[in-house]
């Protein structure tokens, strides 16, 4: 299976209108995610609004700090969420873990012929492509099923464009 891509957005990287536009051209190259970080806009909206523009890439946002909303109102966003992005949408929580024995004793455990679980790696922002390979290779050969790497402003082009000689786009556009 090959390696899934998430990238990472900030939400308040540019406009939202930009913001949904990336989030759409990501989707066209292949992220299998993008996340939305909490910066000065509210992620939740945001995911909202990606998950109506797009179609099959899935859209992960921070849950709020427990008791940062109210309950029936984190309810009805998550409801909402469901609904514009149907197996798409998810949740995480960001920050360390302070004790992971907690955590591991309230996760369901996974049947032997369960689900196997996933493992994603950060990735930094590629500095060129034979960086962006050589982080693939690494995270591969970690057993990683994916890896999540923040934004950049050349990213999208080594998504579309991985390999050094694949430039036909830009021998047309030169002549």
């Amino acid at each position: 299976m090959p390696l899934r891509i998430a990238v990472e957005l900030p939400s308040d990287l540019v406009t939202p209108g930009e913001l949904l536009a990336d989030v759409r051209a990501y989707e066209a190259a292949g992220a299998d995610a993008v996340w939305l970080t909490a910066a000065s806009l509210e992620p939740l909206t945001l995911l909202a609004a990606a998950a109506a523009v797009t179609a099959s890439v899935r859209l992960i946002a921070s849950a709020p700090p427990p008791g940062r909303w109210p309950a029936d109102l984190l309810d009805a966003v998550t409801a909402t969420l469901r609904h514009l992005g149907p197996d798409r949408v998810a949740l995480g929580v960001e920050g360390p873990v302070r004790d992971l024995d907690a955590v591991a004793a309230a996760a369901a455990p996974v049947p032997a012929d369960g689900p196997v679980p996933e493992l994603w790696v950060r990735v930094p922002a590629p500095n060129g492509r034979a960086a962006w390979r050589e982080a693939l290779a690494a995270a591969e050969e970690a057993g990683a099923t994916g890896v999540v790497v923040p934004h950049a402003a050349n990213l999208l082009d080594i998504l579309r464009n991985p390999e050094e000689d694949d430039r036909q786009d830009l021998a047309m556009a030169t002549g």
